[in-house]
């Protein structure tokens, strides 16, 4: 079975309109993907042209994109096809566990919808953003203690601003979910 089958494959499993066909038009670069009848309502397939910029023909029934074989890596945008049936929490989730994906993501949402990254310089805002995100979860000091395997006096002390070491951090961090990128 050829990449692009596959790929045709696991786009037809994320949308309701059914592929009768795909052929390869002029070069190898261009595909057109027909359907058995005109598509409407399909928001699979809205996302999908997002996804993957093209056209549609004059009845609605085929949808022609340009380039596939420039830029385009059939096997992982398949992978994200299959992972994400092009549903909104798991294309952001599967972001998030891998950076890969992540521009799907903004192609399709747009970086404003991304998960967020801001950057952390003092150790009052790492404290703050941790103890927030522990709030959202409703997770006690107790309960956050008993996660990272940290003393009730380290967090506390973590909590009014004092430093901590960077394997602590870590753990409350890991507790919490959140991802730390260090950059020099």
């Amino acid at each position: 079975m050829s990449d692009l089958d596959q790929f045709i494959n696991a786009l037809q499993l994320c949308i309701k309109s059914e592929i009768s066909s795909i052929t390869q038009a002029g070069n190898d670069n261009d595909a057109v993907i027909t359907f058995d009848s005109e598509v409407k309502d399909d928001t699979g397939l809205e996302i999908f042209e997002k996804l993957i910029p093209g056209h549609w023909n004059e009845k609605q029934d085929a949808y022609s994109m340009s380039g596939i074989s420039i830029n385009f890596d059939f096997e992982l945008i398949t992978q994200f096809l299959l992972l994400t049936r092009l549903k909104a929490d798991n294309m952001l989730k599967l972001a998030e566990l891998d950076s890969r994906y992540q521009p799907y993501v903004d192609q399709i949402f747009g970086k404003q919808h991304s998960r967020s990254s801001e950057e952390i310089q003092k150790i009052d805002q790492a404290s703050r953003k941790i103890f927030e995100k522990a709030k959202h979860k409703t997770l006690t000091m107790r309960q956050l203690a008993e996660l990272t395997g940290l003393t009730p006096m380290t967090l506390n002390n973590f909590k009014s601003g004092k430093d901590i070491k960077l394997s602590n951090l870590m753990k409350l961090c890991k507790a919490v979910g959140i991802k730390i990128k260090m950059e020099s």
